[in-house]
């Protein structure tokens, strides 16, 4: 099958691929044992032997009583109003700058929680809304969590988000909003505050549980009010249900659109789940549907590494008790994206075959199948899924390829209109993990490779002719 690159179609601007350290599983690999400590921030984030990881969220502590040591809440920078503490989250602090050594620039933190001296039921979890008369004093706590970050430890968050799931009641950390409240913080109190205190962190919004149109309650009201909408950088949900689809509003307006965070919890198949390669086809399917149908500018899992070995919340598993690591699939598939295609590449077009539209969207009468819910199933059906990415203004090109059938499949990669100068291949199968592969051009403008029965195959390089 023959697949069409095209050069100057262009899509969105990719922000990156990331994970999270939250609820103290950042600690867990902080204080995991040597050398595997370093071999697992490698496989996270290092370009060289790892997943290539360029984005880094963390929570922003509230000081709850729920959970323990091993997975529970982070202090707050102010558990009692007017009395500050700088101390608690060393864990965090210390993976964005392990991360950051190894070339992941891009943090952002998202608020779970108000401390409980804020909330109108006086706790951090089970719900419960900011009290109106602590708007100001919340405000006053996020630009000093940014400005101290920035100052003490020498992190530079890139945006901040004031809700995490804000139309979910849990058990754990949670904080209910509306979207006319989130409007109305953000405009009368948090801008104002930013403002004064010449705070240079853009908002994101409104990370709600499922991602589709169908939410953008949560962001509309902040969206539609001039006085809030140049504030809102990112418009940010979540991947736990809903519809794989463009966000309408967050494109009309011009935002960013990121999927902030997703793992196995409810949308994954029982067979799919484990650390074989049929987990990682899977995430590398769920990923490409981001991509080429939400078109997203950024991808996230949940957790980077957790103590959660035998589950399917991290890319990592830590098994504490016998101080070993687990491998997913998963990290790898993922690597064959957020380690070749970088911040700042953009997506370009690809099609199959004469006209058919490969990436999810209607070409010529194809047929469009991204309404359908329920996890988005056919997020990871099709025999070979294709999506291509440049390096604008430098003539470098990212091409992945996910073959997810039984049986191998020949494939040709065309560049109409450009000449390929280099090509360089990386596989992740059943028994290899993001392994350097020798990739043919078959012609001047035309690469021809055998996919092996379930994997996935980046493809990097570098073209001449065309506009780069």
């Amino acid at each position: 099958m023959t697949f069409n690159i095209h050069w100057n179609m262009e899509h969105q601007e990719i922000d990156g691929f990331g994970a999270c350290g939250a609820f103290h599983q950042a600690g867990h690999l902080m204080n995991f044992k040597e050398p595997e400590r370093s071999e697992v921030l490698d496989l996270l984030f290092s370009r060289e032997n790892g997943a290539g990881l360029s984005i880094l969220r963390n929570i922003v502590g509230d000081g709850g009583v729920w959970g323990d040591a091993l997975d529970g809440p982070t202090p707050s920078i102010e558990p009692v109003e007017g009395q500050w503490n700088w101390s608690g989250d060393e864990e965090q602090i210390w993976l964005m700058q392990e991360a950051e050594k190894r070339g992941c620039r891009r943090f952002f933190s998202s608020v779970w929680s108000p401390p409980d001296w804020m909330k109108t039921t006086n706790c951090v979890h089970d719900g419960g809304f900011l009290r109106k008369d602590k708007y100001q004093a919340f405000a006053e706590y996020l630009s000093a969590y940014v400005r101290g970050y920035r100052e003490r430890f020498g992190l530079c968050l890139e945006a901040l988000s004031i809700t995490n799931e804000p139309n979910l009641v849990t058990h754990y950390s949670s904080c209910e909003w509306s979207g006319e409240q989130i409007r109305t913080f953000l405009r009368d109190f948090l801008i104002p505050v930013f403002r004064k205190d010449n705070v240079a962190c853009s908002l994101l919004l409104p990370e709600t549980e499922k991602f589709g149109n169908e939410f953008e309650g949560h962001y509309a009201p902040a969206l539609h009010d001039p006085e809030v909408c140049g504030a809102v950088g990112i418009v940010a949900q979540h991947g736990y249900g809903g519809t794989i689809e463009p966000l309408t509003l967050a494109r009309e307006k011009g935002k960013r659109v990121w999927q902030t965070e997703i793992c196995e919890i409810s949308i994954i198949p029982a067979e799919e789940t484990g650390t074989s390669i049929r987990n990682g086809i899977f995430w590398a399917k769920q990923i490409h549907a981001y991509l080429v149908k939400a078109e997203v500018n950024a991808f996230c899992f949940f957790w980077a590494a957790s103590k959660y070995h035998d589950g399917g919340g991290a890319l990592i598993g830590l098994n504490l008790a016998q101080e070993t690591v687990v491998e997913y699939k998963r990290l790898f598939t993922m690597g064959n994206f957020s380690r070749f295609i970088r911040p700042g590449h953009v997506r370009i077009n690809v099609t199959q075959g004469e006209g058919t539209q490969h990436d999810g969207t209607q070409n010529k009468g194809a047929q469009d199948e991204s309404t359908q819910d329920e996890g988005n199933r056919d997020a990871w059906t099709g025999e070979v899924l294709v999506s291509a990415y440049k390096e604008k203004g430098k003539g470098g090109f990212v091409v992945v390829a996910i073959n997810g059938t039984g049986t191998e499949q020949e494939i040709r990669l065309r560049f109409p209109g450009c000449g390929i100068l280099k090509v360089q291949a990386f596989r992740t199968s059943s028994n290899e993990n993001l392994e350097a592969q020798m990739a043919q051009i078959s012609d001047e403008a035309s690469i021809v490779a055998v996919l092996p029965a379930m994997s996935v195959t980046t493809y990097t390089g570098s073209i001449k002719g065309g506009s780069a």
